[in-house]
């Protein structure tokens, strides 16, 4: 199916190492197998027991003819431990059937290990002869195998890592595949290890220049400011912008095939000033991007430059439509051009409407649906990307990365963030208002934008603005971010009245909530949840004004702007919580804020029926 150039990830012959190494290595097995599977299941204890086992051969040598369990032994062994857990016996059917069932999770079993510095992976063949090949005794256990991970795999050699959430990062290089801290004093830590392989903590940024270079033209013009001078801090205020990279891609290869990625516009937008009460409100308009005129054109610009660069002919995410369509825009003029082939794979669940499909379809993305958990938390395990993937190119169901494909999921990616950071970094140089409003699905522009708040701590005369996180109502990732785990309960809920349509943004799951959970934790971002009564009233608001004073804003894109005033007690707004600071004993009797405050609008992309549904409703 299409893979005859395709360089595959390779596995070398087994690793020479010591009995004690090979103990070591499997002694870490049963927890790294508690960290992939429910722990409660019969299938997994009954894993356990013989994990466990092949620990204690291995340490005790037995002769073959007694390594592990009889059948019936076997069984008696994972009836008792099913006992012990839960009180009751295992169904006898299940029961006599678990040993088939462990073969199968073995064969996709492959925990890694380091062994004198080599990145290796385990795995084991069993529990029965013929799941060893026909090799062995007739008894019931596991033999393991070691050998190297450290194949050829994906590398960008111009950009190097830190993590988000260690006090002190240090440097270190940027893997594509392994993306979450585990230093003692990261914050990270604090989630749950079952939970850590589908979050990321370790973000990319360039490799600093040993020389000196010349900026990359769209370094030049991140932003353009339609914003009075007076407005503005005067240029001779503000750090002299350095000759270090601040995009993650070397040569502009877009650029240099005649593309253009277009620029955001800030401005003033008096008529939000009147709906709110803020002195002074900003936009920060993103829909002037090309080719889909949303917040992911950026991104997708990055993605490719550096795709190209390291010769990737795959890239897949996880996508409610905006993101795989930006990809598969620039993807279609980049092949067109040059005769590659790079290809565009969009996994979609099943709450994707047909439009969104279709125009996903059409851009040139293949189209992978997943079946994904119900209510608000469509997790895609990150290995079962690469399995989706393995899956339309080879008909396996291998979840081994391939060195010409790149997962490129809101926050997986990490190149995102490096162009927020840049372009928020534009933006502060030269407007420092007040408090910063943000739309926040994955997180990717709200991480970006602290960053970028980052570079302002050193600066005397700077001025910090403070970031809010504009959320939908009730489906977000602000709970996750507060408890430090995924909200499980809130899995199946009632649909109510208060419910926002902002499909772009909706979802209790986030690669980056461990990052945003710190930005929450050190007091850098103040979330407001933004009901379908504010939004509708920002839209309305919207609807009466003269169409040359309107913003080209998709309903999602209205979570800046609902937020900026209250519904009602239950739903406090932006404008709510900056009286309160400015009049703490009675900031309702105050009729505005003197505050001056940045929207970001993310755009309008592609939109489904109830988006449809809603801007009809607003008369929009």
């Amino acid at each position: 199916m299409g893979t005859a150039n395709k360089q595959r990830v390779t596995i070398a012959s087994p690793v020479e190492i010591s009995g004690d190494d090979l103990i070591d290595a499997v002694t870490k097995a049963p927890g790294a197998y508690l960290d992939e599977h429910e722990a409660d299941s019969l299938t997994t204890i009954a894993a356990l027991v013989l994990l466990r086992k092949t620990e204690s051969d291995l340490r005790e040598s037995p002769p073959e003819s007694e390594r592990g369990f009889t059948r019936s032994d076997f069984l008696e062994k994972v009836k008792h431990a099913f006992l012990d857990k839960h009180g009751t016996e295992p169904n006898d059917e299940s029961l006599k059937s678990c040993g088939q069932a462990v073969a199968s999770q073995m064969a996709k079993f492959r925990p890694k290990v380091s062994i004198h510095g080599i990145h290796c992976q385990v795995w084991y063949s069993g529990p029965t002869k013929a799941h060893r090949g026909g090799e062995g005794s007739d008894r019931y256990y596991l033999v393991p195998n070691v050998e190297p991970a450290d194949e050829a795999t994906l590398t960008f050699a111009h950009l190097v890592a830190r993590c988000f959430c260690c006090p002190a990062p240090s440097v270190r290089v940027f893997d594509p595949n392994d993306r979450y801290c585990d230093e003692r004093n990261c914050y990270g830590r604090h989630f749950a290890a079952a939970e850590q392989k589908n979050y990321v903590t370790i973000l990319p940024e360039p490799r600093p220049s040993e020389g000196v270079r010349t900026p990359l033209p769209l370094e030049t013009q991140l932003v353009r400011f339609a914003v009075p001078e007076n407005e503005l801090r005067p240029e001779v205020e503000t750090d002299t912008p350095s000759h270090q990279p601040i995009l993650p891609f070397e040569v502009d290869y877009l650029s240099d095939l005649g593309l253009s990625l277009g620029t955001p516009i800030i401005y003033e937008a008096p008529q939000f000033e009147a709906f709110s009460g803020f002195r002074k409100v900003f936009v920060l308009d993103m829909s002037t991007y090309r080719p889909t005129g949303t917040l992911k054109d950026p991104k997708s610009w990055a993605v490719l430059n550096c795709a190209i660069q390291a010769g990737v002919n795959h890239l897949i995410a996880y996508t409610a439509g905006n993101a795989a369509l930006s990809l598969a825009k620039l993807a279609y003029e980049v092949n067109r051009m040059t005769g590659k082939r790079i290809t565009v794979y969009a996994l979609v669940g099943s709450d994707i409407s047909d439009n969104i499909r279709s125009v996903l379809s059409a851009s040139g993305c293949k189209i992978l649906p997943v079946a994904l958990p119900s209510g608000a938390l469509p997790i895609v395990d990150r290995s079962n990307i690469w399995s989706y993937l393995h899956c339309h190119l080879d008909g396996t169901s291998s979840d081994v990365p391939l060195s010409d494909a790149w997962n490129v999921t809101d926050g997986h990616d990490g190149v995102g963030i490096c162009m927020y950071r840049a372009i928020f970094g534009e933006v502060f140089r030269r407007l420092q208002p007040k408090f910063v409003v943000v739309p926040a699905g994955t997180g990717n522009l709200l991480v970006g934008a602290s960053l970028a708040l980052s570079n302002l701590e050193d600066s005397a005369t700077a001025r910090k603005p403070q970031l809010i996180a504009a959320v939908p109502y009730p489906e977000n990732i602000k709970q996750a971010c507060y408890e430090q785990k995924m909200p499980y309960d809130r899995r199946f809920r009632l649909v109510s009245e208060d419910d926002a349509v902002m499909p772009k943004l909706t979802g209790a799951y986030s690669p980056l909530i461990p990052c945003v959970s710190y930005l929450h934790k050190t007091g850098r971002v103040h979330f407001i949840e933004v009901s379908a009564a504010m939004q509708l009233a920002a839209a309305q608001w919207m609807a009466q004004l003269p169409h040359g004073l309107r913003i080209n804003a998709e309903p999602s894109a209205l979570a800046g702007f609902g937020a900026l005033a209250g519904g009602d007690d239950r739903f406090p707004g932006l404008r709510e919580y900056a009286r309160d600071q400015e009049a703490p004993s009675d900031y309702r009797s105050l009729p505005s804020s003197s505050s001056t405050v940045l929207v970001v609008n993310t755009g309008f992309g592609v939109v489904g029926a109830r988006d449809y549904t809603f801007l009809a409703k607003a008369g929009l």
